[in-house]
């Protein structure tokens, strides 16, 4: 039995609207800076394309599907936004920019997501290469401390695994071999 590739969590199309809604409605880009970061898009010339937005936004400079297709003819890298004609695409075909709101935060959330499962894997790694349960832990706390900083819920207040608690007793049948004894 053959395992199907997984894509991590990420959503184009919200992708597509959000930075198509910057370039119809370039007076939302405080509001879409003070949650989304370049890194928070799952495709490279998402990412390359807000970077640009950012740009031009910090210089004072207009930005829309004509000025950035310029910005990247500049910069030498007009083949990743097809010449220009991706930005057009992206421009023409966003449903609405009263909605970058939503766009936004379906982009941040993906982005977290994708955050979360690195972590994981890398506590994983972590128990493979012979990491004391102790440093699985901690590190893997503080990782999901900042990942959790991102989320809207930051009121959850970090439990310390070390501390005395009581926890109800987990029946061995539930652990995996090796671990019951």
């Amino acid at each position: 039995m053959s395992e199907q590739l997984r894509v991590p969590p990420c959503n184009i199309q919200s992708e597509q609207a959000l930075l198509g809604a910057l370039m119809i409605a370039p007076e939302t880009i405080s509001n879409v800076r003070a949650t989304i970061e370049r890194d928070d898009f799952y495709r490279r010339d998402h990412q390359l394309i807000y970077a640009a937005i950012c740009d031009a936004h910090e210089s004072g400079r207009s930005y829309d599907a004509v000025t950035l297709g310029d910005w990247f003819s500049e910069q030498g890298q007009s083949e990743l936004i097809a010449g220009g004609a991706y930005l057009v695409e992206l421009a023409s075909t966003t449903p609405s920019a009263a909605n970058i709101s939503a766009y936004a935060d379906i982009v941040r959330q993906a982005s977290i997501k994708r955050k979360l499962i690195e972590i994981g894997t890398e506590m994983v790694n972590r128990g493979f290469n012979c990491a004391t349960p102790e440093e699985i832990i901690t590190e893997g706390f503080a990782e999901l401390s900042g990942a959790l900083s991102r989320t809207e819920a930051k009121s959850i207040e970090p439990v310390d695994m070390f501390s005395d608690y009581a926890t109800s007793a987990l029946a061995p049948d539930l652990l995996p071999p090796g671990v019951a004894e």
